[in-house]
């Protein structure tokens, strides 16, 4: 149900964010995801406001603007009258992020700052969740996150919620970002170094090699023939 507040009156510590068209409002970290619309874009919705009304109600989250951050500052700016709704569901930052990239084009490089911001903000989030939300290859957002966990960004969880809502454990990883076995240490078998340090060890010394490669290739001297 929608409703209608008139926007918060000015002071002086809001005095910054005013004098960028937001009257004041505060918009919610969420929402802040995602760039402020500005230069013709901007005042095209104002327009558009202006003559067509507010169509669609402002989100808050959280007494915050949740969405709707652009209709509010274009429609002040316009003289129209806001109208507001309060956020009803359990995931603010999947409906921000669906509402954000229905509506907007998104730069490669914006992207991935989005992606560093989600898996910061939602780190239980699996990487599956968090890619199919943003459009991109699951792959991405796993070297993403392990480049994040490796400088200290982000910390390993313990289990981590897919597409399906259902929590998995996940390894328990080194400080290189390696799953670890339950002594901890790597979890990768010693086997193929042992194997490897061992063939190290037979392998014939390069100059015994090329002298053996002369004897195969000079041709056979003829034995002498008995005298008689």
């Amino acid at each position: 149900m929608s409703h209608i507040i008139p926007p918060p009156p000015l002071q002086a510590a809001q005095t910054s964010r005013a004098d960028a068209g937001t009257g004041g409002a505060q918009f919610h970290p969420v929402a802040d995801m995602f760039p402020l619309m500005e230069g013709e874009e901007f005042d095209a919705l104002g327009a558009d406001i202006k003559a067509n009304g507010l169509v669609e109600d402002i989100v808050l989250y959280e007494g915050m603007i949740l969405d709707g951050r652009h209709r509010y500052r274009a429609g002040l700016a316009a003289g129209a009258e806001p109208r507001f709704t309060d956020y009803r569901g359990d995931d603010p930052t999947a409906y921000v992020i669906s509402k954000n990239l229905h509506r907007r084009h998104l730069t490669a490089e914006r992207k991935r700052e989005i992606i560093a911001l989600l898996i910061k903000a939602t780190p239980e989030k699996s990487d599956r969740a968090i890619a199919d939300e943003m459009k991109v290859d699951k792959n991405v957002v796993s070297r993403m996150r392990k480049k994040a966990e490796a400088t200290g960004a982000v910390a390993p969880v313990a289990k981590r919620v897919g597409k399906d809502g259902k929590a998995r454990k996940q390894p328990a990883r080194n400080g290189y970002g390696q799953p670890t076995n339950v002594d901890g240490g790597s979890s990768a078998s010693l086997k193929p170094q042992e194997n490897s340090d061992r063939d190290e060890d037979h392998v014939a010394d390069p100059a015994t090699v090329k002298t053996n490669a002369r004897r195969l290739c000079s041709p056979t001297t003829p034995s002498a023939s008995p005298s008689s």
